[in-house]
């Protein structure tokens, strides 16, 4: 047998590969990190419009590891795993902002806004945060820990500066328990800054 009678053989093997590799690859997953459940909605308190203040929340930074669409997974203390097909659905230097914003708007009488704040000329408080870490293992704990600060933007002054961890389980070895996870360590932070924001606001007197 020549060569040029091998040709189709090839051809059709390599068209074979192909294919199989095609039927057996499996599809993305996006996943969306979640503000707070319904429970915790159902407790946050009624305002009236002259109680409302405005918070400004700051780009927030995170670390490199993070700023990827692939969702990154911990191994051990010194060795992370990328996963190709399971991915943010949204940057989450976009969604941790919009979360605590939509998180805080439930929790206090508040107006919050995340930048770029179109129409905002001047805030009664500005929140600044970085993200020291945010991760899991699959099966085991989310872990969440980030450095804060709130500042009265009237006095120019920073009020109070924390450093705040949090961890709950992941409840399965999947990443939609991961994303869920994260939510409520979200939902804590959320939680602890709108606690610390009651009693700096209840003085705050509006022109």
């Amino acid at each position: 047998m020549n060569a040029r009678s091998l040709i189709p053989s090839i051809i059709i093997c390599i068209i074979s590969i192909l294919l199989n590799g095609c039927a057996t690859s499996q599809p993305s997953r996006f996943y969306v990190l979640n503000v707070l459940e319904r429970p915790q909605m159902e407790n946050s308190q009624a305002c009236k419009n002259e109680s409302i203040i405005t918070i400004g929340i700051n780009p927030i930074n995170l670390p490199r590891y993070l700023d990827r669409p692939q969702i990154i997974t911990r191994v051990n203390d010194n060795e992370y795993k990328l996963s190709e097909l399971n991915l943010w659905a949204e940057p989450l230097k976009n969604s941790i902002p919009r979360i605590i914003a939509q998180n805080l708007n439930t929790l206090l009488c508040a107006d919050t806004v995340i930048f770029p704040w179109a129409g905002f000329k001047q805030f009664d408080y500005r929140l600044s945060a970085e993200v020291i870490r945010l991760d899991g293992t699959l099966g085991g704990q989310a872990f969440l820990e980030v450095q804060w600060s709130i500042s009265d933007e009237r006095a120019q002054k920073i009020l109070i500066t924390k450093n705040s961890r949090y961890s709950e389980p992941i409840r399965s070895q999947d990443y939609h328990a991961l994303a869920y996870a994260y939510s409520r360590v979200l939902s804590a932070f959320s939680q602890e800054i709108a606690d610390t924001f009651k009693p700096i606001s209840q003085g705050k007197s509006h022109p």
